[in-house]
């Protein structure tokens, strides 16, 4: 007994209270859908228990399937989804079906209408604490391949994958990787063969006193280095990654590609297509669908102005990604994020 409550305050030293601290919060997610589009989506991974359409009806067609949510536009409108969740937790999935994007689907043939012309820079801001960013990937036949989550609150840096395995539980796997910077321990773990979630330090190292060291270690090995740049590696942040020749770093996919053939910022203009709105922030719209742009092939993308990420990413065969929460003022756990603690 004695060696069981040593563990849980270290859990609970180390990662930050106990799930009754935590305000009864509903989180939001959102994601846009064309007329007729049809979109397999799993939303919260092996979390999810159930749904219920709790307001536009109308405009949206929507069956789930296990864990993925089939939906398909019917009109324009927005419709908002009840996610029950587990540990009787719920959060909001919002669907907004239009009748079009900025960029239109052009039929065989048919010319290009004139672009709008670009006259913004563009600059990449990585938000460097309290945020919670989740994006969704998806194969070329538009099923899902990945959900992954990125959050900070007050120097504890949380990365969640969720994605389909025959290994995992009921046909889901879900990992979590922890970073504390205040205490600089690493943790690993998520959801379990049974059913539960449970962390651990390092690499499946009882959280004990004892072995301490390793979670240092795996911190020290793992953790991004620095935290207020975690972000740079994830796929939003690749239109405006630039290593500026240090091959340790990443690549970027746009922005060092014009920097390294001499180019500027000039360039964008000619495949700027004009602003949308993407879960309700401003984003510019580039378009290089049938340009093969610098051999990445052709794709599209949906620009945050304010912090330079990518929202949408949409890829001339088929596939991309899609982020369905951007949150830049993240202050409180929720279940999505850090699942093991609500049981």
């Amino acid at each position: 007994m004695k060696r069981l409550i040593t563990i849980l305050l270290a859990l609970t030293a180390g990662l930050a209270l106990s799930a009754q601290e935590f305000p009864a919060i509903t989180p939001i997610e959102e994601i846009d859908l064309l007329v007729d589009q049809t979109q397999q989506l799993i939303p919260a991974g092996p979390l999810l228990t159930g749904m219920t359409v709790e307001e536009g009806e109308d405009f949206l067609e929507v069956r789930r399937a296990g864990y993925m949510l089939i939906m398909k536009g019917k009109r324009a409108g927005d419709a908002k989804l009840r996610l029950d969740l587990r540990a009787g937790k719920t959060s909001t999935l919002v669907v907004h079906v239009k009748s079009v994007h900025v960029r239109p689907i052009l039929k065989p043939g048919e010319p290009e209408p004139e672009r709008p012309e670009w006259k913004g820079v563009y600059e990449l801001r990585l938000p460097a604490d309290h945020y919670s960013i989740i994006y969704h990937s998806f194969n070329e036949d538009g099923r899902e391949r990945m959900c992954e989550s990125y959050s900070c609150i007050g120097g504890v840096y949380v990365e969640g994958e969720s994605f389909e395995s025959e290994d995992g539980y009921d046909g889901m796997e879900h990992i979590v990787n922890i970073y504390d910077f205040n205490e600089e321990l690493g943790y690993s773990g998520g959801l379990k063969p049974n059913g539960r979630y449970a962390m651990y330090y390092a690499d499946g190292d009882e959280i004990a006193p004892e072995n301490e060291r390793y979670a240092r270690e795996w911190f020290k090995t793992y953790a991004p280095q620095p935290l207020a740049e975690a972000l740079y590696d994830i796929e939003p942040a690749a239109f405006g990654r630039d290593n500026n020749g240090d091959d340790k770093l990443e690549n970027g996919t746009i922005m060092q590609r014009i920097r390294m053939t001499g180019g500027n910022q000039s360039q964008l203009k000619r495949y700027y297509r004009g602003e949308d709105t993407v879960l309700g922030r401003k984003c510019w719209v580039f378009d290089f669908f049938g340009k093969n742009f610098y051999g990445y092939g052709g794709f599209c993308v949906w620009v945050d102005i304010e912090t330079g990420l990518v929202l949408r990413h949409e890829a001339e065969g088929g596939g991309g990604f899609i982020v369905t929460r951007f949150d830049l003022d993240y202050h409180d756990w929720d279940i999505e994020i850090r699942p093991e603690l609500f049981g």
